[in-house]
């Protein structure tokens, strides 16, 4: 722990605004995700275009990471940031605003405007990978990386929390009931407000340095497609596990195990508090492992942390699953986040990032319309055996790809330090 604060020590001022900023945009994401569904039902709307708007949103996501990535490529960064951190602030008060909409075209706007909150979040965090591989050195980017994954779990749950509340106390202070949809929206516009006062952090940032001059001629750095397709499959395999039990987790409590609404509230977020050291845990295992062994024994420990919730129909199974699987998937994050920057030259690294980032959209999408016919079919327990088998061929795909360095991953590596365990493991 000593050496993680003595490591955070050495962040730039560049580094410090953005987790700051960082913290602000996710705090109002966790209020969103508690409070826009609720929302949806006190608008009178049913679980058909919950799901809908659900959907749209994560292929929304999916569809724009790839453009953003070439924004972040264009114009820098961090000009890229700040958009998307504005665009999320207008999404979330354009959201507030929809019971002024005329009824008509309401849903045709909640739509649209949930789609466009997920685009800024798409155009965000595209560029938020490659901005901190540039403002960091060696010395600190592991702990860098692994303070802006602890991020999400601890300010998705205190935006949780702020969400819960938020609704009573606009009741209270407006004369009304939970039942109506105005507390709901006075809580989106707190969320607004909060995403709002991030502009000015990431503005007070300084304009990231260039890219070398010897790195813009595209004949000496071509497209690294073969690179960026097998991290996209890798990703692809890997979280379908973690996803399945991320979205089907609530459900399968209450649907096959009764367990309480309360109670399932409280085992996700504990899940959630049990991600943050971990996350800050990732620079030990990357120093005594390397980046990657570490991907590859965390996708072998988040297939095994399935087994308790595959094989035994206890909640108790289930909690001890999914705070497992969220807390390995938060230490493999930063290793996996800077293995493929690494991977490929300077200038392409907002592609990799929108690629990796289109990934988590698509299978999201896939994983809810897919696990859900699944479930119907054969039940809850094998679709998550499927994800523990397809997470354990992710980590047989990478160990296969990336075990020695070739191909692109040659020529990358050619360009900085060798790869220590990659090193290690070439035999030939």
């Amino acid at each position: 722990m000593t050496g993680y604060v003595k490591a955070l020590g050495l962040l730039r001022r560049n580094v410090r605004l953005f987790l700051a900023g960082s913290t602000l945009l996710l705090f109002a994401l966790g209020i969103y995700r508690v409070v826009l569904n609720l929302f949806l039902v006190r608008l009178g709307y049913d679980l058909l275009f919950i799901g809908l708007i659900n959907a749209v949103g994560s292929l929304s996501y999916a569809a724009f990471c790839l453009l953003a990535g070439r924004w972040a490529r264009r114009f820098g960064t961090r000009r890229v940031m700040i958009a998307g951190i504005i665009l999320a602030a207008v999404s979330f008060a354009l959201l507030a605003l929809t019971q002024l909409v005329p009824p008509g075209v309401r849903s045709a706007y909640l739509l649209a405007m949930d789609a466009l909150g997920w685009v800024a979040f798409a155009i965000y965090f595209v560029a938020t990978t490659p901005f901190l591989m540039q403002q960091t050195s060696e010395a600190e980017r592991s702990h860098a990386f692994s303070a802006f994954v602890a991020l999400n779990p601890l300010s998705g749950f205190l935006g949780g929390a702020a969400g819960g509340v938020l609704p009573g106390l606009f009741a209270g202070a407006l004369g009304l009931t939970l039942d109506a949809a105005a507390p709901y929206a006075g809580a989106l516009l707190i969320g607004a407000a909060v995403s709002a006062l991030a502009v000015p952090l990431l503005v007070a940032t300084d304009q990231p340095p260039p890219i070398p001059a010897e790195r813009t001629d595209s004949r000496r750095a071509a497209p690294p497609l073969i690179a960026v397709g097998a991290i996209v499959l890798f990703t692809l395999l890997r979280v379908s596990g973690e996803n399945a039990a991320r979205i089907f987790f609530n459900v399968y409590l209450d649907l096959m195990l009764g367990v309480s609404t309360a109670g399932i509230g409280l085992i996700i977020a504990v899940a959630q508090l049990v991600a943050v050291p971990a996350a800050m845990a990732s620079p030990s295992a990357v120093r005594r492992w390397g980046e990657f062994r570490a991907v590859v024994l965390g996708c072998l420990a988040i297939a095994a942390s399935l087994l308790p919730m595959i094989l035994v129909p206890h909640w108790g199974a289930a909690a001890l699953s999914l705070a497992s699987v969220m807390a390995l998937a938060a230490v493999i994050s930063p290793a996996l986040s800077i293995f493929s920057q690494n991977l490929v030259p300077e200038e392409w690294r907002s592609q990799m990032s929108g690629a990796l980032n289109m990934t988590f959209g698509l299978s999201f999408a896939g994983t809810s319309f897919g696990g859900g016919y699944l479930i119907t079919v054969v039940g809850y327990r094998p679709l998550f055996a499927t994800g523990a088998v397809l997470t354990c061929l992710a980590a047989l795909l990478f160990w296969r790809y990336f075990r020695v360095p070739r191909g692109e991953f040659a020529r990358a590596a050619g360009d900085r330090v060798p790869h220590p365990v990659v090193a290690d493991l070439d035999v030939g």
